[in-house]
């Protein structure tokens, strides 16, 4: 197509590609992206875990960063009640410690809004799921 004879290497199946903010690999599959959002809700855990932060602080982060970062990247992919509990727990415990209370306290008590208020994965993947099929049913193509 063009003058240049430049060489064009395809990546390996498993190989990912970031192209404009979103991962893609050819190999079928959506353990990557499960892992990315593991290894990102951990990365944010680990910066928190010891700077002086309060529960209110924390629960903004989550709320307005973390979740809109993981909604992206779970656009393309449905994961299972038991999934987004097990990736948001360190979360959840991370505001127990920061709260100074058991790890054994009911996970409920953070959810409510005229508590802490905090929203768990599996509420904001319904929540943008449940939405954007209200979009997709309503519009006119």
């Amino acid at each position: 197509m063009g003058t240049n004879n430049d060489l064009v290497v395809a990546n390996k199946p498993s190989q990912e590609l970031r192209y404009l903010g979103v991962y893609i690999r050819s190999q079928a599959g959506s353990s990557y992206i499960v892992k990315r959002v593991k290894n990102e809700i951990k990365s944010m855990v680990n910066l928190l875990k010891y700077k002086k932060v309060t529960a209110l602080q924390v629960v903004y982060i989550n709320n307005m960063v973390l979740m809109a970062r993981l909604e992206y990247w779970l656009k393309c992919i449905f994961l299972t009640q038991n999934q987004c509990k097990t990736l948001h727990n360190c979360m959840i415990l991370l505001l127990k410690q920061k709260m100074r209370i058991t790890r054994s306290v009911n996970n409920n008590i953070f959810t409510h809004q005229g508590l802490v208020g905090m929203t768990l994965l599996l509420q904001y993947l319904r929540t943008a799921q449940y939405a954007d099929f209200i979009v997709r049913i309503n519009s006119q193509e």
